[in-house]
């Protein structure tokens, strides 16, 4: 416990967990107003309660169950894995699916893990932190919290030094709008890696990267000094919002370019960038209705890793002493799931608004672009039908995808089937509006075993699945199914394992 109280105390803000400490910067311009001890620890354990514990809560009550059936019963059936049958058996070549049931909700184990730790961290602040007794300052305009160490940290010296010798403060100040300003002071130098804006239905957070690693080097080790990063730059924000009874918003923004180095005085440097985005990330939650929603709008990702970080002696020259680096034109997609759903619909997919790649030495290695003549966006929708799941998307789908890895060293292309060398593969459905195909259900027998059809039905438009290496491209009409061909190599291209054909 000692330990959770030191990151709350002193390090927490710096990770992001501090529900107080670490949070949003500015007042918007509000004046602010006179304020007293009495006020500012009475209203900063009620708002923690209605907003930290009052999530934890809601979080606790949320029942998904069935809420993306349609999406991963399909998947089942696609894959030959379905037992949506009784028996939960099946023929045909099938598995006893195990999608359907993992994946299909939010695990009542994953909501009673977040609701016992956000219930612990609000408890954490109200007793480590937000006390009259731990009032060091208050002139009427402000009011400042010192950790005690030996409340924090209890028997563990270690930590009753660190805090000691690097004391953290929370300042709180009133707004006149009714909202408390919170900024997190570490040390005696007074690194201030996070501010809070509180109100009394919203909690805004902002960290400092660059502050907050300074904070972080004040209670690591001489020894382990060098496991931190070289470089931490940027600023990430993130909210907790309550609108109504049981009804909660979060979300996470990148504010300024997150810019990470590691590794370099090993000799093995990892470097990532995060281009900005406000909201990076979204989920609201009602527990009152049961709808689990996700948005997601993040930015441009740019890594570099050193060979030397990543091979092994499989590895040749050029991948042991060159750099890999990836690049990912960002991500965007929302969906809103709801207990005992019959439909789903992922909004907005994208993988940001240029080519993503992979590269050795900036010789690259594969390229991936998604609806590149379609604004770089589709919307894809799974709704149960009598025949299975109907999949259509709007306004198509096209995904190209090129790979180069004659590029690599021949030790690492030993086992490696030829048409991986140099490739480039389009997936086309399109012509028609909302181009859809039919994903079958599984067909039961008496004795509880599922027969899955090993086919996918084109409904409306056309799908075209072409490979440079092949002649030509597989082409499904509409009313025809995709099928398999028979005795077909396994370690052949992909695309000629496959025909069109009569749907069975």
């Amino acid at each position: 416990m000692s330990s959770l109280r030191l990151n709350l105390a002193g390090l927490l803000g710096t990770v992001g967990l501090c529900v107080v400490g670490c949070s949003s910067g500015s007042n918007g311009g509000t004046s602010q107003r006179p304020i007293d001890s009495t006020e500012a620890t009475a209203v900063m354990n009620l708002r923690v309660d209605e907003l930290i514990a009052g999530l934890a809560d809601s979080t606790a009550q949320l029942d998904t169950t069935d809420s993306t059936t349609v999406a991963t019963q399909s998947l089942d059936s696609a894959l030959g894995t379905s037992s949506a049958c009784p028996g939960g058996g099946n023929t045909g070549g099938g598995s006893k699916s195990t999608a359907g049931s993992t994946v299909d909700d939010v695990p009542a184990s994953t909501t009673k893990g977040l609701d016992d730790l956000l219930h612990r961290a609000a408890k954490e602040a109200k007793d480590h932190i937000f006390r009259e007794e731990f009032v060091e300052l208050k002139d009427g305009n402000q009011v400042v919290y010192k950790i005690n160490p030996a409340s924090a940290c209890g028997t563990d010296t270690t930590c009753i030094e660190k805090l000691t010798q690097n004391p953290v403060r929370f300042v709180v100040t009133a707004n006149a709008d009714d909202t408390l300003n919170v900024s997190l002071l570490v040390g005696e130098a007074r690194y201030t890696p996070g501010t809070a804006l509180l109100g009394p239905k919203k909690l805004s957070v902002r960290l400092e990267l660059a502050e907050a690693l300074d904070a972080v080097r004040l209670f690591t080790t001489a020894e382990n000094q060098k496991d931190l990063p070289e470089r931490l730059n940027g600023v990430i924000e993130g909210t907790i919002e309550k609108r109504a009874e049981n009804d909660f918003a979060i979300s996470g923004s990148v504010i300024e370019k997150f810019d990470l180095l590691v590794g370099q005085a090993k000799g093995k440097p990892v470097a990532v960038t995060v281009l900005p985005s406000d909201p990076t990330a979204r989920i609201t939650l009602n527990s009152a209705t049961n709808t689990l929603g996700y948005s997601a709008n993040l930015g441009a990702v740019d890594v570099q890793v050193a060979g030397a970080a990543v091979c092994n002696d499989k590895c040749g020259t050029a991948e042991q002493t060159g750099t890999f680096s990836a690049h990912l034109g960002g991500f965007t997609g929302e969906f809103s799931v709801t207990k005992g759903a019959t439909d789903l619909t992922f909004s907005d997919l994208g993988l940001g608004s240029d080519t993503s790649y992979v590269a050795l030495n900036n010789d690259r290695l594969g390229t991936l672009d998604v609806n590149p003549n379609n604004g770089r966006k589709f919307t894809v929708s799974f709704q149960k039908t009598a025949e299975g799941t109907l999949v259509t998307f709007d306004p198509a789908l096209d995904i190209k995808l090129a790979l180069m890895l004659n590029k690599l060293s021949e030790s690492l292309r030993v086992d490696m089937p030829d048409w991986l060398s140099n490739e480039i593969f389009d997936v086309m459905l399109g012509g028609a509006a909302k181009p859809s195909v039919l994903v079958p259900a599984a067909t039961c027998d008496a004795s509880g075993n599922s027969t899955v059809k090993n086919q996918l039905k084109v409904v409306t438009g056309n799908l075209s699945l072409g490979s440079s290496s092949l002649s030509s491209p597989v082409n499904v009409a509409a009313g025809m199914c995709l099928l398999p061909v028979s005795g077909a190599d396994s370690q052949s291209n992909p695309f000629s394992q496959v025909k069109s054909g009569t749907c069975q």
